[in-house]
């Protein structure tokens, strides 16, 4: 595999981030070549998680509350994030590396 999705057995629960601490050490010892991105529950758990060797930590809580609050200062804020995110459309927002110094126009 090259990459890895820790998800929290149970969103809400902070006690969820140490299953998947432990779920991350696993991981980063037998492969770790592998990316890995958990999902945290608790603010406090995401230095934890990275020293583990997680190469990202999302907190949907932290994004829940941005996308309401979105949606209710700009009606169909969720319609266009659905767009750009989803994968069924032509329209997509995709992230390509950024080339060499060098290479730049």
């Amino acid at each position: 595999a090259r990459q890895a999705l820790v998800l929290a057995k149970r969103p809400g629960d902070v006690q969820s981030d140490a299953q998947s601490l432990m779920i991350t050490l696993a991981i980063e010892a037998r492969a770790p070549g592998v990316r890995t991105t958990v999902e945290c529950v608790d603010a406090a758990s995401q230095e934890l998680l990275h020293k583990a060797g997680c190469d990202s930590v999302v907190r949907r809580s932290r994004f829940d509350a941005h996308f309401l609050a979105g949606e209710a200062l700009h009606p169909g804020l969720q319609a266009v994030v659905d767009v750009l995110l989803g994968s069924s459309s032509a329209q997509r927002l995709r992230l390509s590396p950024r080339p060499p110094r060098a290479q730049r126009f």
